[in-house]
């Protein structure tokens, strides 16, 4: 009997294209979640393989990741959103979204970059408003974001944006983060035949959520075929990645030391090292 390979991805519109038929594949047992629930998969064993925050690359040793195959942007993606109500050297409080992993840790960057003041934190759970907080910013992603009202009195901050202003570079959000363990001669096959599918049929995913939101179709086929970016070998990806890890290193983020990790078979996974 083949083994049964946990994969787990976020239930947004953004993870649509890489998942296209992936329940259907043999073998494979598909969880949606939010990506901080993921990365929790991953490290208890729950999940052998998870298209989870890039963050979590730095932060476990031993941790692969499929080539290839990521979400990110070069500049304003649009579900990556700081609502805030002051500029970035006036914030002195900001609610993160309990969801996410990579875009908290993008605005840590941000703030310690543009902000000299400390900064109060505190948690935003999923389906809480923000604005109703009485902080001075706060921070939504994935589908909440994208379609979601910017509410009165803040501005829409799009953090790959501000990324983009920052380093010159592309972000990369999530990755195919492969758990120590793991085989990724196993995971990988699956996991592009679906990419495979999902991308050369963004459009028609793009319409199918447009009807499901009451969108405009032309605006979510902008974001899946122009907006997002799926390719990791793309210019300027991976040293957007080496980028990241590079501030949160700076900004003295608990990151494991910079040994290789054990490495998966050539060609199938990679480590992030520096």
């Amino acid at each position: 009997m083949s083994p049964i390979l946990r994969v787990g991805a976020p239930p947004y519109l953004v993870a649509r294209p890489l998942i296209d038929g992936l329940d259907e594949e043999p073998g494979v047992r598909l969880v949606l979640d939010v990506p901080s629930r993921l990365v929790r998969g991953l490290r208890d064993g729950s999940l052998d393989v998870a298209l989870a925050s890039s963050v979590e690359l730095f932060r476990r040793p031993g941790t692969t990741y499929i080539p290839r195959l990521c979400i990110g942007a070069d500049g304003e993606v649009g579900s990556v959103i700081l609502h805030a109500r002051r500029s970035w050297g006036e914030i002195r409080s900001v609610a993160l979204d309990t969801s996410s992993r990579s875009a908290a840790a993008l605005v840590r960057i941000l703030l310690d970059e543009w902000n000299p003041h400390p900064v109060e934190e505190r948690d935003l759970p999923g389906g809480v408003d923000g604005a109703a907080l009485g902080v001075d910013a706060f921070l939504r992603i994935g589908d909440a974001a994208l379609f979601g009202p910017t509410p009165e009195g803040f501005e829409a901050i799009d953090l790959a944006g501000a990324w983009k202003d920052l380093t010159g570079l592309p972000f990369v959000f999530a990755l195919w983060i492969v758990r120590p363990g793991a085989s990724p001669d196993l995971l990988a096959p699956p996991l592009h035949r679906a990419a495979e599918r999902g991308l050369a049929r963004r459009a028609r995913l793009a319409d199918e959520a447009a009807r499901e939101r009451g969108a405009d179709p032309a605006i979510l086929r902008r974001y899946l075929l122009e907006v997002c970016r799926y390719d990791l070998d793309a210019p300027g990806m991976l040293e957007g990645l080496s980028a990241f890890r590079d501030r949160e290193v700076a900004r003295g983020a608990p990151i494991p030391p910079a040994e290789p990790a054990a490495q998966p078979p050539a060609g199938r996974g990679r480590s992030v090292t520096k």
